[in-house]
């Protein structure tokens, strides 16, 4: 399901506090985790844009990348950038490191949306609002909320008309930790 009205934008800024190296440039069965999140929106949306806080470090990517708002810390800073570069009336938004997203699972999210500000996934009892559909009009509401220094992505959802869609996803994994990519790398051993 492909939708031509709808731009995909990547969150790269995370600083891979956690892992202790650089997650998102670290290949899991041959592809970085960067590379299978651009690949699971690649063909799925007009583009594909990276939004991290240097440029440089993702160059080698066949993707457009885009410098995180000083507006905001955290992924709100990317949510920011992404929807100031929105052309069209609403973008999907996601996180670079969520393993198990794929095209099934993006296809349910596009099938979902009705024009909500905000649709996002809510995976296994958890919401995800860094895999979601955003409608410009958050923009000004967003980057309110960062002004005044608040950078909790609740906080925000509570000012939208947001809805969460009820999806079970086994295994969902957002990889953070050095044991999460050795739990998945012994998948494909």
């Amino acid at each position: 399901m492909e939708r031509t009205d709808i731009q995909a934008f990547v969150l790269a800024g995370g600083q891979s506090s956690r892992a202790g190296y650089d997650k998102l440039l670290t290949a899991i069965n041959k592809t970085t985790l960067v590379e299978k999140t651009i690949s699971a929106c690649d063909g799925m949306f007009c583009s594909v844009s990276l939004v991290a806080k240097s440029a440089e470090k993702y160059g080698n990517l066949p993707v457009t990348t885009l410098i995180d708002s000083e507006l905001a810390d955290g992924p709100m800073a990317g949510i920011i950038t992404a929807l100031e570069n929105c052309d069209s009336e609403f973008c999907f938004i996601t996180a670079a490191d969520l393993y198990d997203l794929d095209k099934n699972v993006i296809t349910e999210i596009l099938q979902a949306y009705t024009n909500e500000q905000f649709l996002g996934a809510e995976i296994n009892n958890r919401i995800q609002p860094l895999c979601a559909i955003y409608h410009k009009s958050c923009l000004p509401l967003i980057v309110e909320t960062a002004k005044s220094g608040n950078y909790k992505m609740r906080d925000f959802l509570k000012q939208v008309d947001s809805k969460f869609i009820p999806l079970t996803i086994s295994p969902w994994r957002n990889v953070n930790y050095h044991e999460d990519f050795e739990s998945i790398r012994s998948e494909h051993v």
